[in-house]
């Protein structure tokens, strides 16, 4: 499997749980090793630690790496700290950067869906 969105998440998943739990819907579910080692930097990760259940908020991450047969993301959060996550340890969940002009296109296109299925009414 690749990452997830929560839509292709089954009803009674453990994640899903989570996902509704935290509140994360906009985030993907990173659920191996190989999608976590090509996360694209800049975008936003969380994450839950998989023995005390807890979300972390989590930060930008900036960084992927190997060591000792595990993953790591370093992620760094507003007040400029840096934390080590390990992918063995935690539930990932990851939201991709998108820039103002990606944030607009998205705006517009949902619009025209919009008003392509009648929402709104054009008047020439």
């Amino acid at each position: 499997m690749n990452n997830l969105s929560v839509d292709e998440l089954m009803p009674n998943d453990y994640i899903n749980v989570l996902i509704e739990k935290y509140n994360l819907k906009n985030y993907k579910y990173i659920d191996n090793v190989i999608t976590f080692s090509l996360l694209p930097s800049k975008g936003s990760l969380k994450y839950i630690n998989r023995y005390t259940h807890e979300l972390k908020n989590g930060g930008l991450l900036v960084k992927i790496y190997q060591k000792d047969n595990n993953w790591y993301g370093i992620i760094k959060k507003p007040n400029e700290k840096r934390y080590h996550v390990s992918f063995k340890s935690n539930y990932i969940f990851y939201l991709e950067y998108q820039n103002k002009n990606d944030k607009l296109k998205k705006t517009l296109e949902l619009f025209m869906i919009d008003i392509n299925s009648g929402k709104y009414n054009i008047v020439n």
